[in-house]
This record gives C-alpha cells, sequence and structure tokens, in this order.
C-alpha cells in the first residue's frame, strides 16, 4: 500500500458483537466484522487538497489530544510524535469509523458516528442531519459544551488511527512494514494500542464498559486463548496488503518490536482483568451465558501465566456464585454446548461457590 492509499477502521461495538446467549464467545466472530473496514481506493482525478481546519474541528482536535494524555499509553503515543495530525469531519458511510488519509496526514472521523455520540448525549441534539459535515461543524461550534463528551465516547477508535500516524510519522512509506503477509505489524500495533487504551479507561471506570461505542476488538484482544490467536485473526484479515517480498525496510522492526513485545507483555494480566470486568457486567445485566465465558477464560489465563493466587480465586469465585444464582436449580438449562462446558469446568474447580449442577 502506497502514501496516497487510506487506511480505515471498522466499527466494531459491544452491542453488535454478533453473539448472544448461547452462542457463546467466538474471538474469530469478533474480528471478522473488521473485514467490512478494508480501505477504498481513492477514485481517479480526486482532489487530495486538504481543506482547512474548521474551528469545530481544531476544537475537537485540541480535547482529543488532552483526553489521550489523560492515559499512559495514550500519552507516550503523543509524546513520540513530531506533531499531532490534524483532524476533519467527513460522511464516511456505514461500518467505518475513521481512517487516516496518507496524503494529507489528517485523521478523518466519520461523521455518521459521531452523530450518533451527539444524539447519545442530547437527544435534541441538531434540528437538521449531523451526517452531513457542515451540519456537524456548526451543530458544535454552537453547542461546544458537547465536544469533550463525544470524545469521551469516541478516544478509543481515534487513537487507532493515531497510532498509523505515529508509524507513518516516525517510517514513512514503510510504515506498513510486514515482513510477511502472516505479520501485519502496522494493524497489529494499531489495534493493540487502541485495546491497551480502553483497558485503561475501564480499569478505572467500568462505566465506560456500558457505552455503545465499547470496541469490539476489546473484546476480542481480551478474551483470546492467547494473543498469537488474537494476531492470526487479524493477518487473515490485513494480509492483502501487505508486500510481497517479505522483506523488513530498514528500522521496521526497531519501531515496532518494543511496541509489540510491550502489549505481550501486558496482555495476560489485561486480558484477565478485561474478563472479569466483562463477567462482572454480564453478571449486573443478567447475561449469565456470556459471564461464564469469560470467567472461564479469566481463569486459564490466570492458571497458564503463573498468577492465579488467593485473590483471583477470590475474584473469580464470587463472581461465579452470581452467575450460578441467577442460573436457579437446574444450573445448565438453557446453556449452550460451550457454556455448559465451562459451567462444569469451574464448578468443579469452586464446587462451594456452584454446587452441583443437574
Amino acid at each position: 500500500m502506497t502514501a496516497a492509499g487510506l487506511l480505515c477502521l471498522a466499527v466494531h461495538a459491544w452491542g453488535d458483537a454478533g453473539f448472544g446467549a448461547g452462542q457463546g464467545l467466538d474471538v474469530e466472530e469478533f474480528l471478522s466484522e473488521a473485514r467490512a473496514g478494508a480501505a477504498p481506493e481513492m477514485p481517479a482525478g480526486r482532489s487530495r487538497a486538504r481543506p482547512q481546519a474548521d474551528p469545530a474541528e481544531e476544537l475537537f482536535a485540541k480535547a482529543m489530544a488532552d483526553q489521550i494524555r489523560r492515559y499512559p499509553i495514550g500519552k507516550r503515543l503523543i509524546e513520540g510524535m513530531p506533531s499531532l495530525p490534524e483532524v476533519s469531519f467527513v460522511d464516511l458511510g456505514v461500518g467505518i469509523f475513521g481512517r487516516l488519509d496518507l496524503e494529507t496526514r489528517a485523521i478523518q472521523m466519520n461523521t455518521l458516528q459521531l452523530s450518533q455520540a451527539a444524539l447519545s448525549l442530547d437527544a435534541a441534539a441538531g434540528p437538521g442531519d449531523l451526517r452531513d459535515p457542515a451540519a456537524l461543524k456548526s451543530f458544535l461550534a454552537a453547542q461546544p459544551r458537547l465536544v469533550e463528551g463525544i470524545v469521551d465516547l469516541v478516544d478509543s477508535y481515534y487513537i487507532h488511527e493515531l497510532a498509523h500516524a505515529a508509524q507513518y510519522a516516525a517510517l514513512g512509506d514503510d510504515w506498513w512494514g510486514p515482513g510477511t503477509p502472516d505479520s501485519p505489524l502496522g494493524e497489529w500495533d494499531a489495534f493493540e494500542t487502541q485495546a491497551l487504551y480502553f483497558h485503561e479507561k475501564v480499569a478505572l471506570n467500568p462505566a465506560y464498559l456500558d457505552s455503545e461505542f465499547v470496541p469490539s476488538d476489546y473484546l476480542a484482544y481480551v478474551y483470546a486463548d492467547d494473543l498469537s490467536q488474537y494476531r492470526r485473526a487479524k493477518a487473515a484479515i490485513y494480509s492483502h496488503r501487505a508486500p510481497s517480498d517479505g522483506k523488513l525496510a530498514p528500522g521496521v522492526w526497531e519501531y515496532y518490536g518494543g511496541r509489540l513485545e510491550e502489549s505481550e507483555r501486558r496482555w495476560p494480566r489485561t486480558g484477565y482483568e478485561g474478563c472479569m470486568l466483562l463477567a462482572g457486567k454480564s453478571v449486573e445485566s443478567g447475561d449469565v451465558s456470556r459471564a461464564l465465558m469469560f470467567l472461564d477464560s479469566a481463569y486459564k489465563k490466570a492458571r497458564r501465566h503463573g498468577f492465579l493466587g488467593e485473590r483471583e480465586r477470590e475474584e473469580i469465585g464470587v463472581l461465579l456464585e452470581k452467575a450460578c444464582h441467577g442460573l436457579g436449580r437446574s444450573l445448565e438449562a438453557g446453556l449452550g454446548f460451550r457454556e455448559a462446558l465451562a459451567l462444569r469446568r469451574l464448578a468443579a474447580l469452586f464446587p462451594e461457590r456452584c454446587g452441583r449442577t443437574q
């Protein structure tokens, strides 16, 4: 992919992750949605000039930078960049949250999702169709108080594109940098940065999991059996963009190596904590099937990676007891095959919390 290309991020959200009671969870299901985000080619002859930033876009960009800096991974990303890209509001259609235009270096945010975020904060948001960039700019200029709230909802998608902007700033046309089609380093870095950033948010305030803008890639990252499973799924989606010669340009691995190794170090504990947070939310909402799958995944991560101590056993046990209570006397009734297996494993490990299955 050349510098004239566009890089898109498909929309993934907690509410449309594609599974429900009795179906179990599958990391491939989360990640397959990203296929809808393949970047379209620019039509021949279309102008690539970057229009002058609108005051509403500048206000949004400043608020976003302030927000990103609040979290360690975002602060480090910004501090490693020579400057921050401009932001533009563009109607990108259904299925794409944002993209980095490598020609203008601007991050384009989809007005469809920005308007949805505005409406979720203010049901009377604007008299017109806020998908129109001009209407959205006018609306935000008139109601700047909503900008910070919108930013707080969509920042996890913005940081994905900011990671790509950092890649391009450091590596130029070699930013993509996969050694083979099986190793899309640029997308691994961007998606894992996004997942870690969102985890830093929810670890401080689990209420963010109640938002309709939770990235399903976060669910995939924390739920995966191991990080290589997550990365293989990503490679299957993005391998068509990889160079065919399988060679790394100078400096590419030096840039990506440390970033991906940090993700590998953080993944076991992040995966455990994320699954526990999601299990807790599932118990609260009465979705016991989902809660069991997240609890089972959390237990496996803690055991496999050597940090299954008394605290972790107590945390899992407490939520398991609540989940079993929600199932009633006939514990496996209504569960799918995978959820029933998870319940049997957990009940055998924590008999005092769940008792015998019927």
